[in-house]
Parts: C-alpha cells; sequence; structure tokens
C-alpha cells in the first residue's frame, strides 16, 4: 500500500511537465522496484505469533516483562506475504522473539480498531512497546528482512530510546530509509509538520552518497516531499535555505540545484548555468549535474541546451541507462520484481526528447535506431511514438497542454 504510493509522488512543473517527469520517472522506477510480486501463496500465521488480542498481549507483556511487538498485516498485501515466507520463518528471530517479546498479529481488515487507534495506515507496520508503557517505543513500514528486524529488536531489549532505536534502524538498510520516508509522510498527513521537516532531512544527510535507489530517492522522492512541505509549513523554509548554502559552499552542485528547485529559486541555477556552459571546466560540471539540472532546462524549454549539455553524447547516454536499468532489474535478495519489470523505455525520454526539441533530426534517428537496437520491445515504441506527438505538439503552440509521460504497459 505504501510502496504503491510512492508511484503518485511528484514534483509539480509549468509549461511542458518534462520537469514533472524527471521526478516522476524516478520515483516509478523506485516504487516499481520495490513492488513485491503478487504471486505470492496465501498468508499463514507464523507459529511465533500468539491468538491473543492487543489489550490481551499487552498485559501478558507487563507480567512477563516482555517486549510488545504487533505485526500489522493483510491478505492482499505482498511484502506481507513475503515477510511470511522469509522473515518470520529465520530460525534467530524465531528464537529472540519467543523469548523476549510476545508477539501478536493484526489484520487490518479484520481489527479495525486496533489499526485505527494506532494510526496505522500502510502494511507492513510493526510497532514495538516497552513493558507496562503506553507509548510505543518505535514502528517500521515495509518489508524487513530478518536481520534487520533483530538488530532493531536486540536495541530495545538493549534499553535503546526511541530515538536511538529509529536512528539506528532507519540507516541500517534502504528498507530503513523507506520506512523513514514513510513516517514523514505520515507526518504530513497528520499535520505533524515540523516532525516531518526533522525526518527529511535526516533522510537528506543520511541517503548522500548513495547509488541505485538511494540516489533515486535522493534526486526525486526527498525534494518533492520538501517541496510538499514547505507549502504547508513556511517555518521549514530558513532549515532549507541552510541546507542549499552549506551546498553550494562545499561545492555539491547537484544538490544546490536540487534546493534551489525546492526553494522556487530556480532562477539561480539557469544563471549558474548559462555561465557554466561558456567554459570547459563549467560543462563538465553541468554534465555530472545532469539529473539535478534536467528539471529546470526542461521546464524553461531550452531543449537545444539540454542536447548540447545535459546529453552531448547521446548514443553513450543512452547505453548508460540500458545498463543502470537492467541492474535495476536484480536489486537484490531481499526484493522480487515483476518478471515483465522494464524500466529502460521511460529512462529515456528526456534524452530523446531534448534532441527532438532542438530539431536535431539526423541525430534523433540515430537515437531512436540505437534504443530499438536495445530493446525493441512494443513498450519502447511505444514509448518514442509518444515522445514524439508530445514534442511535435509542444513545438507547434500547445507548449501548456502537452504532457510528456512514462507509458505504463497495460
Amino acid at each position: 500500500m505504501f510502496l504503491n504510493n510512492l508511484q503518485r509522488i511528484n514534483r509539480s512543473a509549468a509549461a511542458i511537465s518534462v520537469s514533472a517527469l524527471v521526478s516522476l520517472s524516478l520515483s516509478l522506477s523506485l516504487s516499481t522496484l520495490l513492488a513485491f510480486s503478487t504471486a505470492a501463496p496465501a498468508r499463514s500465521e507464523a507459529e511465533l505469533f500468539s491468538k491473543l488480542s492487543f489489550k490481551e498481549a499487552k498485559a501478558k507483556a507487563e507480567q512477563e516483562k516482555k517486549l510488545l511487538l504487533l505485526d500489522f498485516t493483510a491478505s492482499w498485501c505482498p511484502p506481507c506475504q513475503m515477510m511470511e515466507r522469509t522473515t518470520w520463518l529465520d530460525a534467530d528471530l524465531k528464537a529472540f522473539v519467543e523469548a523476549n517479546a510476545v508477539a501478536v498479529q493484526v489484520d487490518v481488515d479484520k481489527d479495525q480498531a486496533t489499526t485505527s487507534k494506532l494510526g496505522v495506515r500502510a502494511m507492513p507496520t510493526l510497532v514495538l512497546f516497552k513493558p507496562g508503557v503506553d507509548e510505543e517505543l518505535g514502528r517500521k513500514l515495509g518489508y524487513t528482512p530478518a536481520a534487520e528486524l533483530l538488530r532493531w529488536l536486540e536495541g530495545a531489549k538493549g534499553g535503546k530510546s526511541a530515538d536511538e532505536l529509529k536512528n539506528d534502524s532507519d540507516s541500517s538498510s534502504f528498507n530503513g530509509l523507506l520506512s523513514r520516508f514513510g513516517e514523514a509522510q505520515e507526518n504530513m498527513k497528520s499535520g505533524k509538520y515540523a516532525e516531518a521537516l526533522t525526518d527529511l532531512l535526516w533522510l537528506w544527510k543520511n541517503v548522500e552518497g548513495g547509488e541505485g535507489p538511494l540516489k533515486m530517492m535522493r534526486f526525486s522522492l526527498l525534494p518533492g516531499s520538501m517541496h510538499k512541505l514547505l507549502g504547508l509549513y513556511p517555518e521549514a523554509k530558513p532549515k532549507l535555505e541552510e541546507l542549499r548554502d552549506s551546498a553550494e559552499k562545499s561545492g555539491k552542485r547537484s544538490e544546490w540545484a536540487i534546493l534551489n528547485g525546492v526553494l522556487g529559486d530556480d532562477a539561480k541555477t539557469l544563471a549558474w548555468f548559462d555561465k557554466a556552459k561558456l567554459e570547459p571546466a563549467g560543462r563538465t560540471e553541468i554534465e555530472k549535474s545532469e539529473k539535478a539540472l534536467a528539471p529546470v532546462i526542461f521546464s524553461s524549454q531550452r531543449y537545444a541546451d539540454a542536447a548540447q549539455y545535459l546529453y552531448p553524447d547521446a548514443i553513450a547516454k543512452v547505453n548508460e541507462q540500458y545498463k543502470r536499468c537492467e541492474q535495476l532489474k536484480h536489486p537484490g535478495p531481499d526484493t522480487e520484481v515483476s518478471k515483465d519489470f522494464n524500466p529502460f523505455p521511460n529512462s529515456i525520454v528526456l534524452v530523446y526528447a531534448a534532441y527532438l526539441g532542438a530539431g536535431r533530426t539526423a541525430d534523433v534517428a540515430k537515437i531512436k535506431a540505437e534504443c530499438i537496437k536495445l530493446d525493441a520491445s512494443p513498450q519502447m515504441k511505444e514509448v518514442l511514438e509518444k515522445i514524439e506527438k508530445d514534442m511535435s505538439e509542444a513545438k507547434n503552440g500547445s507548449a501548456n497542454n502537452a504532457t510528456v509521460k512514462p507509458v505504463k504497459k497495460p
């Protein structure tokens, strides 16, 4: 549920919404990457869970001086089903839980009262309590591998505070970071804007330098959420400006450009770009910062600049995207992806759109041929045709109505 909602998170943009596509395509790749296969067996409760109600389990945990662990789940939730097949069957985890906790699975469809009382909106959600304490010690959202969950529970048993437990858990894996991102979204929905800002600033720091999904989070999900939060909570502006100014002083051009976008200061980015493109060193910096600059350049409809400076070697860029997308198809043992998952067609949208918009006909033909050589699927051909149509409409004066978007497979 929460993972699927990531598909809806994107940054708004003006004119032809290719800049929104930058955010949306990254968000789509991330959410698809984490979309666990629905071809899972029916759920069967692991042996370590008791049949007690929340109230009964709480009393038992207090009496036995054990942790209380609640697993909010649903029969229709693929990540929950994956935990049934992996996490909850792990011998070390089962041994720890049986010795140190009272564990209960809560079906959100059958026990809506407990689900509502604890504010659970996404599955799976794990909620942890100390014995005899009404306030929860911590919670985790999304699929959690056994080793990560065991570390979290051991920290709680060892006396770590809620904040220590949260930060240790969140920084230990991508699933933890994604869980923290989910908490930021929940805090925004609940009007806890200061808490949401704390979450987003923490995430910004802890995903720095990451590759793959972490890079997607930094370039797409976090800026989109920061921009949304700023609209709801103007008090966030000084902190975000401080973050932006620090990035500039440190020479982190990509971060600076992204945060300019969050703050509505794209004019600063364009002014820098126009100076940088005149010098060899500046052009090198532009290429390094391509993903951060693309939303600004495209929303300004500067297609010639995009082609010449963001993607000077379009064929090489297409092949780079192809290799990256092939890697995304095999994210790791803890994550399942759909068998027909193919992010490559949507990944080349901006490159192709830039050359089309710039009117570089000969290069357009070469790019199209290279894309089809690497991927002759109907999806690729559909994406290319869609870009051609949208860019034609934009150049014919209907830019405000043209929207280049990824094409989803039926």
